[in-house]
């Protein structure tokens, strides 16, 4: 008997570009996995796209771009957010689609996500949630940056923020509406202890499970360490240790911490180069604190990226709003040692004052002083 693969959509409500973050390259990196199981898996995974079109990604997977419906884009206070989605409550060509699937595989609560509840209401078909962000702080993040840009930070920035509580509000709502939509789906995937725990004391344990994260270890490997081929492309100095950090360059990611912690060491007269490889609004900031002794890329292919992460020192990741983040996994499998956030799910895969650092403070001199010492014991 012929076996018929399972046909699954995942739905990603972000726009797939080049400079797309850890969600989007997560599930690209799971598609080109999934292109080795033709007979078991037909894979259709879904983004945001400038116009509607599909890129096959192999015999049995595709990339399908929809455009947005209400794009965050339209909207002049949210073009600076981090991820543009699809506000919509309901996409109708997606709506088209999903009749063909057995399951639907939901990432978010947006507009893909809203139109799998409808589908679901109406048909058998199974469906999956898994979590990759950590939505109820990114909501209070990004919904203090919005007031801030659009009313400042002065008086009346300070009224909406502090004397209404907007942030307070939006995170409550945003925090009900994720509950919500989990209820609606048959299986849900964390991506951390945290949300395993509280997944425990809303849902029964046959409701839930956990998304591992997979890493290229060809890719992503010690030996493309090459110091020669990184001095002479970024004109880093030789012998100077280099502190990498990859992400978003914005408050979400806590960048700002890694920047004025080596602001500290270079001021108190010890060398550091940081190398900054990603895109955001505080890269302006960084280059005039850091001057000369910043590099910043913008986003990379995967392989250059792979590069420098067997070339540089240290990794620093102080961000306290990841689940799961595949860049610890990437720089520790690369041989770097990585200094975390403990707030942050990039703590999951670092064991403190083993293979890396785990740290509790969010002050950028204590930041500078765990730099410090694994610089001066040598530990790199």
């Amino acid at each position: 008997m012929t076996r018929v693969p399972l046909k699954v959509a995942v739905l990603v409500d972000l726009e797939r570009t080049p400079i797309a973050g850890g969600h989007v390259k997560c599930w690209e990196r799971l598609a080109e996995a999934a292109v080795s199981m033709p007979d078991s898996l037909d894979l259709t995974v879904y983004f945001l796209g400038q116009k509607i079109e599909q890129i096959n990604f192999g015999p049995n997977v595709r990339f399908r771009l929809l455009t947005p419906i209400l794009g965050t884009r339209q909207f002049i206070f949210l073009r600076r957010t981090a991820d543009h989605t699809d506000l919509a409550w309901f996409h109708g060509i997606l709506a088209q689609e999903l009749w063909q699937y057995d399951v639907i595989h939901t990432t978010d609560t947006f507009a893909f996500a809203q139109t799998a509840i409808r589908h679901r209401k109406k048909n058998k078909t199974v469906l999956v949630a898994s979590l990759h962000t950590d939505l109820i702080r990114f909501t209070r993040i990004y919904s203090e940056k919005i007031l801030l840009d659009i009313f400042g930070k002065g008086r009346l920035g300070r009224f909406f923020i502090q004397t209404l509580s907007i942030p307070d509000y939006v995170t409550r709502r945003a925090e009900r509406r994720l509950t919500s939509f989990l209820n609606h789906c048959d299986y849900i995937l964390a991506s951390s202890r945290e949300d395993t725990l509280r997944l425990q004391k809303i849902f029964p344990p046959s409701r839930f499970g956990y998304l591992r994260r997979g890493i290229d270890k060809e890719r992503f490997h010690p030996k493309h360490r090459d110091r020669v081929w990184l001095n002479s492309v970024y004109g880093i100095p030789p012998g100077v240790p280099v502190l990498l950090f990859v992400g978003r360059v914005d408050e979400s990611k806590g960048v700002m911490i890694l920047a004025e912690a080596a602001k500290n060491l270079i001021d108190s007269g010890i060398s550091v180069h940081v190398m900054i490889c990603g895109k955001g609004d505080r890269a302006d900031t960084i280059k005039a604190l850091l001057e000369s002794n910043v590099t910043l890329t913008g986003s990379l292919a995967q392989e250059d990226l792979a590069r420098i992460y067997a070339t540089c020192d240290l990794f620093i990741f102080p961000s306290a709003s990841d689940l799961a983040p595949n860049v610890v996994i990437e720089a520790k499998t690369s041989g770097l040692v990585p200094i975390v956030a403990a707030g942050d799910g990039g703590a999951q895969f670092v064991r403190d004052n083993i293979d890396g650092v785990v740290e509790n403070s969010r002050e950028a001199i204590v930041w500078a002083g765990r730099i410090r010492s694994i610089i001066e014991n040598d530990k790199i």
